[in-house]
């Protein structure tokens, strides 16, 4: 909420109309939904989640991520 609430000053204080834009995950909808403007939510936009993630994941783990896409590339094998 108290982002939500810092959005809402920001809004008032500048005067300007804005769009937010969010994915469909859980946690973002939450976010924005006490804040007073137009919102849209698009599915696009949870892929870019699982990207940031990964990253997050490769940088702090680098040995899981190895794991991972090996994983898939034995899935991905095996469907073939």
């Amino acid at each position: 909420m108290k982002l939500a609430e810092y959005l809402n000053k920001e809004i008032d204080n500048n005067k300007k109309k804005i769009h937010i834009w969010t994915s469909l995950l859980k946690r973002t909808v939450q976010t924005v939904q006490h804040v007073d403007t137009s919102k849209e939510h698009w599915k696009a936009l949870n892929e870019i989640d699982a990207v940031l993630i990964f990253v997050l994941i490769a940088t702090v783990y680098p040995g899981v991520i190895l794991l991972i896409v090996n994983s898939f590339q034995l899935y991905m094998l095996q469907k073939l």
